[in-house]
């Protein structure tokens, strides 16, 4: 029973080379596992200088006849490239503020970086909080500040704010029959995501994932708001039949040309290839309509937006998005009444 008792230390080896200055593999929770105080205001005093958040909290202040309308979005590294990673979070934050008409004002950062020395880490930070403040800048917001922490992989996320006149965001529900369905950016990140990790991605694939990924909804939000819009949401997680069906709810169905439906290139070849994203498969069961083409199903990261407008303007929406930079935008169908799909 001696041998229960008195048991021998445990010789243990990291498992990372980024590991190699511990002692040991214990690392703490809770507070303990954030990112050091000096480190941080290094990083964050280099890029931001004066305008750093120095309070224990932000305050937004919201003009007369506005109202602040809040998201947040929090994902693990779909790319090897930590300050176009941070871009492309950015992106998708602030994607559900433009989907309700919104204008965007501020972000809280919440960054979780994987386990390092701190020469690494440093580095690392370095790169997610320029990708940041430079994306930030681009959409016209500012950093508030936010909070970091260590942990086994790197994951950035964005409490957003944004601003948006008195009664007058867009809805995601309202859509009319008759009303024409615009798509504003192509679909396929998620097949493509995942055949990129799997090595069965060709460059130019993934290349034109991350710039369709990079492609912020805010200049699309301003051109379409001189529109009248019945329905607006952006297609991200769920996959363009989910988002499709929240859109339209029990009582409206939709009629889709499923070769109008813009596409990265080579997402539809991952596809038939059998190649798709761990999410796929519970976005197909999560829908009424499980009959359509695989692209219907496929997660996006940083998608676009979809808007439902009467169809007498339809035309000019699309040629006003494309002018603006949204190459792929597309009328991908129309509303009808009785909750039904059809496909073309």
């Amino acid at each position: 029973m001696q041998r229960f008792a008195d048991l021998p230390a445990m010789q243990t080896a990291p498992t990372s080379p980024l590991l190699q200055e511990y002692d040991d593999l214990m690392f703490c929770g809770g507070c303990g596992s954030k990112v050091s105080a000096d480190l941080l205001a290094d990083v964050v005093g280099e890029l931001l200088g004066d305008a750093a958040p120095a309070d224990d909290a932000a305050q937004v202040d919201v003009p007369d006849n506005k109202q602040l309308i809040q998201s947040v979005d929090h994902f693990r590294s779909v790319i090897d490239d930590p300050y176009l990673q941070a871009r492309i979070a950015v992106c998708h934050a602030f994607s559900d503020i433009y989907a309700c008409g919104g204008v965007a004002d501020s972000a809280l950062i919440a960054l979780t970086l994987p386990f390092a020395k701190p020469d690494i880490t440093r580095g690392l930070l370095t790169q997610i909080m320029q990708g940041t403040v430079d994306q930030l800048e681009e959409e016209g917001a500012r950093l508030l500040g936010g909070h970091t922490s260590e942990g086994l992989e790197l994951s950035i996320g964005f409490t957003v704010n944004g601003l948006v006149s008195e009664g007058m965001a867009w809805p995601k529900s309202g859509a009319q029959p008759g009303d024409a369905l615009i798509l504003t950016k192509a679909l396929g990140t998620g097949t493509l995501l995942a055949a990129y990790r799997q090595y069965q991605a060709r460059g130019d694939w993934v290349q034109h994932a991350i710039d369709g990924m990079l492609l912020s909804n805010r200049a699309a939000a301003e051109e379409l708001d001189q529109y009248d819009i019945h329905a607006c949401t952006d297609i991200t997680g769920f996959g363009l039949a989910g988002h499709l069906e929240e859109m339209l709810g029990q009582d409206r169905g939709a009629r889709i040309k499923v070769s109008n439906l813009p596409v990265l290139p080579g997402s539809l070849a991952c596809l038939e290839s059998g190649v798709s994203s761990s999410l796929h498969a519970a976005n197909r069961r999560s829908v009424r309509y499980q009959e359509a083409p695989e692209i219907f199903y496929d997660p996006q990261t940083s998608g676009g937006l979809m808007v439902a407008v009467p169809a007498s303007i339809a035309d000019s929406c699309v040629a006003s998005l494309r002018h603006a930079g949204y190459d792929a935008a597309s009328i991908i169908g129309e509303v009808t009444d009785g909750g039904q799909w059809t496909l073309e």
